[in-house]
C-alpha cells in the first residue's frame, strides 16, 4: 500500500501541515501520467505528420503560354483503326485534324482482350483493309496525350479526316458499315503532366485532393451497339499544390464530368462522333502541405502537462473533500 501511495502527486495536507499521501491520490496521479503520455504521443505524431489544408482562391497563372496535357486511353468495340481520327479545336481558333503526335492506335482482337499490333496507316488506308478489319470484328485502342491551350475547347474522335473511306464503306458495303459503332470505354483520362502528378502523389499522398484519374465519373458505353453520338462535358478545376516543407509549388487538374448518348440519324451524310467538351474553371483550389513548428509543438507540450496536472489536482481535491464530508456524516450519525 505504501508503494502505491508513493505515486500520489496530489498529496493531502493534514491539519498539522503534514503532507499525507493517499491511495486515491495515487490512482489519480497514475491516471494523469497515462493521459499525459497518450497526449504527448499524439502530439509527436502530429509533429512528424504533415498536415494538408485546402482553400479556394482566384489564381492567375504567370505562364500564359503553358499548355495542359490531356492523357487518355479509350478502346472501341467494333471499329477499324483505319478510319478513326482524333481532332482538337478550341475557342481561340486552333483546329487540328487527325493528330498523330504522341498518339497511337492499336488493333484489338475479336475478344477485346489482346492488343494484336500497332496500327500502321502506311498502305492500309484502302476500303478493302477497312472491310477486312470489320469482318474480323476488330476494335481499336487509342491512347496517348494531346497538349491543349488553357481555354475552352473540345477533343473529338470521329471519321472526319477519313470521310472518303467512310462514305465508300457506307455506300458500297452497307452490311459491313452497319456493324461498326463508336461503343467505347475509357481506361484512362486525366489532365496534367504525368511526372508532376506522380510527384504530387508522393508528397501529398493518395486522397480526394489527388484524384486525377476520375474513371469512376465516366460512364461505360462499351455495350452500345447502335450508332450514337457521345458527348462528354468536362469541367477542369485547377489545383495549386503548395509544399511549404520544401518550398515548391505544383499545378494539377481535377475534373467533373457529365455525359449523354444520342441516337445518330443513319440516313444523313453525317458521321457519328465522340466529343469531349472541356472548360477550365476560373476558381482554383489551393492545397497546402505543412508541418507544425517546434515552437508550436513545445507550447502544446507545456499546455498538455500543465493542463492535465491542474485539472487532476482540482478533481483530486474535490473528491477528497467529498470523502471527508461522507466520513464526518458517518461519524456524527
Amino acid at each position: 500500500m505504501k508503494a502505491i501511495k508513493s505515486f500520489d502527486f496530489f498529496q493531502k495536507i493534514s491539519s498539522d501541515d503534514i503532507v499525507k499521501p493517499t491511495v486515491f491520490g495515487a490512482l489519480i496521479s497514475l491516471s494523469a501520467i497515462v493521459l499525459i503520455i497518450y497526449l504527448l504521443i499524439r502530439e509527436f505524431v502530429d509533429f512528424i505528420t504533415p498536415s494538408i489544408k485546402k482553400e479556394t482562391i482566384i489564381y492567375h497563372d504567370p505562364d500564359q503560354t503553358s499548355k495542359i496535357n490531356v492523357n487518355f486511353a479509350v478502346n472501341f468495340r467494333i471499329m477499324p483503326c483505319h478510319i478513326i481520327s482524333v481532332d482538337q479545336q478550341d475557342s481561340i481558333g486552333n483546329h487540328r485534324m487527325d493528330i498523330k503526335e504522341n498518339l497511337s492506335k492499336v488493333i484489338l482482337d475479336r475478344d477485346r482482350f489482346s492488343l494484336t499490333k500497332k496500327f500502321d496507316p502506311q498502305g492500309n488506308l484502302e476500303l478493302k483493309n477497312v472491310v477486312e478489319s470489320i469482318r474480323r470484328s476488330e476494335g481499336c485502342y487509342v491512347h496517348g496525350k494531346i497538349s491543349i491551350n488553357k481555354v475552352s475547347g473540345n477533343i473529338h474522335i470521329s471519321h472526319h479526316n477519313y470521310g472518303r473511306l467512310y462514305k465508300d464503306l457506307k455506300q458500297n458495303n452497307k452490311d459491313d458499315w452497319d456493324k461498326i459503332s463508336f461503343s467505347h470505354s475509357f481506361n484512362l483520362l486525366y489532365f496534367g503532366d504525368v511526372e508532376v502528378n506522380n510527384d504530387i502523389l508522393k508528397r501529398f499522398g493518395y486522397n480526394k485532393n489527388t484524384s486525377f484519374n476520375r474513371l469512376d465519373a465516366l460512364p461505360n458505353y462499351k455495350n452500345e451497339n447502335v450508332k450514337k453520338n457521345f458527348d462528354y462535358y468536362i469541367k477542369l478545376i485547377p489545383h495549386l499544390f503548395v509544399d511549404n516543407i520544401s518550398g515548391q509549388n505544383f499545378m494539377a487538374y481535377q475534373y467533373s464530368v457529365t455525359s449523354k448518348a444520342t441516337d445518330f440519324d443513319t440516313n444523313t451524310e453525317g458521321m457519328p462522333i465522340v466529343m469531349l467538351h472541356y472548360d477550365i474553371s476560373p476558381i482554383t483550389m489551393k492545397v497546402i502541405l505543412d508541418r507544425k513548428s517546434i515552437a508550436h509543438t513545445l507550447t502544446h507540450i507545456c499546455a498538455i502537462v500543465g493542463g492535465v496536472y491542474v485539472l487532476f489536482s482540482l478533481f483530486n481535491r474535490i473528491m477528497l473533500a467529498f470523502f471527508e464530508w461522507i466520513t464526518e456524516r458517518k461519524t456524527q450519525s
